[in-house]
């Protein structure tokens, strides 16, 4: 089989699930979560952990990646016989990983780089390089013109979902105040985050867990409506088993068009936003 011509490299935030089935030899940039200005590059500390320091009312902070790591990364790939590299990052919306990226591509003076705000954060990028390993397969399309038609027909159309367990971390984030937290803590409220298009918003007040359940099933239910493929994958924060439990949800929805898949944990540069139990999709259709 003739290998591929093109170079993958991605920040850690994607996470390193996708190595196992393609782009084996991607290379991953990490960020860094500075713990009281202490710090520990993504993927060396778990959730749990972190979670831990948070609630010690440790000083926690995110710092995205130096050009310098770029570099080698691009390095890495074109000394593997790469002839051009598509580096997917984290959104520009929550990072400034995709200046560094940049940044590094202008000090190396290769044209053959192309460097994509993904618009979307884990399990989002995760699909989009899922879709790109398809489309790269039965195209014979330049790389760039297959990475805007991608990016242009189904980076648009995903959106990723989250739940907040504990509103505490909204509030640390300016989302809430301590008055609505306190109070939609007694009222077991939980806000559903959608992340779409590199835009957060609040897309609706669930009250208890099953709600949270139900608003989720509910939009796997709009996205089959196209009749086309739809695919979830189900993220989380902290416990496993709550990705569990939204999973047999889904699966009682006996569509053949949808595939359901637990991503697994967020990275904890992204948890540090979201607290214990924090629980998600993100959703797409192949267009």
């Amino acid at each position: 089989m003739e290998k591929r011509k093109v170079g993958i490299v991605v920040d850690s935030t994607c996470g390193a699930q996708f190595k196992d089935k393609i782009f084996k030899d991607a290379s991953i940039v990490p960020l860094t979560v500075l713990v009281d200005d202490v710090p520990h590059t993504d993927g060396t500390l778990d959730n749990v952990k972190l979670l831990k320091y948070m609630h010690e009312n440790k000083k926690v902070t995110t710092s995205q990646p130096s050009p310098d790591l770029f570099l080698k990364a691009y390095q890495e790939q074109f000394d593997l016989g790469y002839e051009s590299i598509v580096c997917f990052v984290l959104s520009s919306g929550l990072s400034g990983t995709y200046n560094s990226a940049n940044l590094a591509k202008t000090i190396i003076e290769n044209e053959n780089i192309i460097i994509v705000d993904t618009k979307t954060v884990g399990p989002g990028v995760t699909y989009l390089l899922e879709r790109l390993n398809e489309i790269i397969k039965n195209s014979n399309l330049p790389i760039k013109e297959i990475v805007e038609e991608l990016m242009t027909k189904e980076a648009e159309t995903g959106s990723l979902f989250f739940s907040v367990d504990h509103l505490a971390t909204l509030v640390k984030g300016g989302r809430l105040t301590r008055l609505q937290a306190m109070v939609g803590n007694l009222l077991k409220i939980k806000p559903i985050l959608r992340f779409k298009n590199s835009v957060l918003s609040i897309e609706k007040k669930a009250r208890g867990k099953q709600a949270v359940y139900d608003f989720f099933v509910n939009e796997a239910k709009t996205y089959l409506t196209s009749l086309t493929k739809t695919i979830i994958k189900i993220v989380y924060v902290d416990d496993a088993s709550v990705a569990k439990e939204l999973e047999h949800e889904l699966n009682m929805i006996k569509n053949e068009n949808l595939v359901t898949e637990i991503y697994g944990p967020i990275s904890p540069v992204v948890a540090t936003h979201l607290g214990y139990r924090g629980i998600g999709i993100y959703i797409n259709h192949e267009v």
